[in-house]
């Protein structure tokens, strides 16, 4: 099914949390067969932001029954997850994360030609989430506009593609 929703997440967790434990998560405390999300942000200790797949997927616009994600209950046959490694409920995301967030999300709304404003959401923004997820410091709609802004500027000179 094609993809109609890029959807962003936090792990609700300290930002230290590794892949391996939400991993374990998500495999053991809950009985999936993988992590939930197909990508994850986590922020090292010298600031660098490094992406880890979660579950795995092909790289183009459509999602198989066996690259279904397990992040958005109902909605997991056309949305993608990415999650962002910290609890933006308890505080504020980090520049450098804030930042990755944008590349990655610019990125997959230029390479599957998705327009920012009507695909991207948050957790708490998809029907019948009851959710403070990605966190209540995020503001969806700045993270949608600053998207919208890099495709616009990025498609134009392929720098993403």
């Amino acid at each position: 099914m094609k993809i109609a929703f890029l959807v962003l997440h936090h792990s609700a967790s300290n930002p230290d949390t590794t892949v391996e434990e939400i991993r374990d998560w998500h495999v053991n405390g809950r009985g999936w067969r993988d992590i939930g999300y197909h990508l994850l942000l986590r922020q090292e200790r010298d600031q660098t932001v490094q992406l880890y797949t979660g579950r795995a997927h092909d790289d183009n616009d459509t999602l198989d029954s066996w690259e279904y994600g397990a992040h958005v209950g109902g909605h997991n046959r056309y949305s993608f997850g990415i999650c962002s490694i910290g609890n933006w409920s308890l505080d504020e995301m980090p520049a450098p994360m804030f930042e990755s967030v944008l590349l990655i999300l610019a990125d997959l709304c230029i390479k599957w030609e998705l327009d920012p404003i009507e695909a991207i959401r948050g957790h708490r923004e998809m029907p019948g989430a009851s959710t403070e997820c990605p966190g209540l410091l995020v503001d969806m709609d700045l993270i949608r506009a600053k998207v919208a802004e890099k495709v616009e500027r990025l498609s134009h000179c392929g720098a993403l593609t």
